[in-house]
């Protein structure tokens, strides 16, 4: 689980490295903002969940469940 905007580098870029040695691994990315018009793309990535801010705990626990499915 990681926020799209980090000190250090983006989601995005997290999400590429995190692909770079495992293409399978479920990740979930929380933004407010800094995705727009890139939802398209990253929905063909299977193992991708977004997730938009503001989130409910309980909409978080489903993209665990669905990221776990």
């Amino acid at each position: 689980i990681s926020d799209q905007l980090m000190p250090q580098r983006t989601g995005l870029e997290m999400l590429a490295l995190i692909r770079g040695v495992a293409p399978a691994m479920p990740v979930i990315l929380a933004s407010g903002r800094g995705l727009e018009g890139l939802d398209s793309d990253l929905k063909r990535d299977p193992n991708l969940t977004l997730l938009p801010k503001p989130f409910t705990l309980h909409r978080l626990f489903q993209a665990v469940e669905q990221s776990l499915s």
